[in-house]
């Protein structure tokens, strides 16, 4: 097979970092899909757009998170920061043996057993928070009323936070998370800075108040876990909570609105879901992570010189994994601009794949069949009362505010 170099497609990218996104972005997917892996010179990036080079390239030992030098033209003045430079210590951006010992470590605390203990609470959260849409009244914005405080309650509840902080925290992580987006990055890193400092500080103190006094949480669970003779450092343990917390939340909220949308524009699905609940918000969930992913992309930098697919290439790149564009791959699935919850499925793109399988898809997955199985049930006449206005990120996708009437 022939190893060509990616072509440059610089002047055709403005849809992939666009603030004012719609679907042109997948449009944008369709057009360069085929000349992928393509590069964007200018900011020594080469992006992964097929299904098939997604799922292997993730997998490529040559292929790693930490590039510290990278980010210092990014967020310079990071590693005086204490809060940012815990997470970026932390078990996201960790490759090697390091990796795998604090992956084997967590995965002791956050078991499918402890996930799926969750289920009654979850669902009791949402009841409740279906109450205060209806006692509120009529009109309501499900970006706000219900898809970002679901995730907040579940995963506040599942680390250790208490309720009456929870919604405290929730504008520090917003300001945080901004500074993963390349769109955000360089305005943000201030806010971003500051705001991990207050995270940083709350998960220290919960640590500390763990350890004298455990709870049924996986903030002591994380503080009871051995490996043989291993265990998680102080430092360790505030990364991965406040880590947990963070991506737990975001992502999760994403995924919620991004599927009300979907569903609330397709009242066939929305019929079929009624009939059958389970099976049909289980379907439902899974297409919404495919079809819309609360993630568009995940980077990482080539080490070595590789190739991917028939193009090399060299070291010092960074490689961006376009999810959005390998969960519509045509290849992978068929008719893929489709909302469908018949197809067939390869694995999904939208939680990755290899060591770095995200953490939280078994919650992400259950907080999404529970919303869905019950949504449409409880609030039969629930309907769009205007345009959904997405959010001005790319990488984090998801809506600002969805307006609806529940009757």
């Amino acid at each position: 097979m022939a190893v060509r170099t990616p072509p440059d497609l610089s002047p055709e990218i403005g849809p992939l970092f666009a603030r004012e996104r719609d679907d042109a972005l997948y449009e944008f997917y369709h057009a360069f899909r085929e000349q992928s892996p393509f590069a964007i010179p200018g900011l020594n990036m080469v992006c992964i757009g097929k299904y098939d080079h997604v799922a292997s390239g993730f997998r490529l030992p040559g292929l790693v998170k930490q590039d510290p030098g990278r980010r210092d033209g990014k967020h310079p003045g990071w590693r005086d920061q204490v809060g940012l430079a815990q997470f970026y210590q932390s078990l996201l951006w960790e490759n090697g043996s390091r990796h795998r010992r604090l992956r084997g470590l967590v995965n002791k605390a956050f078991t499918p057993k402890r996930v799926a203990a969750l289920s009654d609470g979850i669902a009791q959260v949402v009841t409740d928070l279906y109450q205060d849409l209806e006692s509120a009244g009529r009109e309501a914005d499900l970006a706000r009323d219900l898809c970002s405080r679901i995730p907040m309650h579940v995963i506040g509840s599942l680390v250790g936070v208490p309720k009456a902080d929870q919604f405290a925290l929730l504008p520090h992580v917003l300001d945080f998370l901004l500074v993963i987006d390349p769109v955000h990055a360089a305005e943000a890193a201030a806010r971003a800075g500051e705001a991990s400092e207050v995270l940083h500080r709350y998960f220290l103190d919960l640590v500390a108040e763990r350890r004298r006094s455990p709870r049924d949480d996986l903030a002591s669970a994380l503080i009871g876990v051995r490996d043989d003779t291993e265990e998680l450092s102080e430092a360790e343990l505030v990364q991965t909570i406040f880590l947990l917390f963070a991506a737990g939340f975001e992502t999760t909220s994403n995924m919620l609105g991004n599927g009300c949308v979907a569903l609330l524009s397709r009242p066939d699905v929305v019929a079929r879901i009624r009939r059958d609940p389970e099976a049909g918000a289980h379907a439902a969930t899974e297409e919404v992570l495919r079809y819309d992913p609360p993630l568009q992309f995940v980077s990482r930098i080539a080490e070595e010189q590789l190739v991917i697919g028939d193009t090399r290439i060299e070291a010092g790149t960074e490689v961006v994994f376009l999810i959005g564009s390998a969960n519509r791959d045509p290849d992978a699935y068929e008719n893929p601009d489709a909302f469908d919850l018949d197809r067939p499925r390869p694995p999904l793109a939208s939680f990755a794949f290899g060591s770095h399988f995200c953490l939280g898809a078994g919650l992400a997955r259950l907080e999404g069949r529970i919303v869905f199985g019950s949504l449409f049930d409880r609030f039969p006449g629930l309907a769009l009362a205007g345009k959904p206005v997405r959010r001005k990120t790319f990488n984090m996708n998801g809506y600002e505010t969805i307006p609806v009437t529940l009757y």
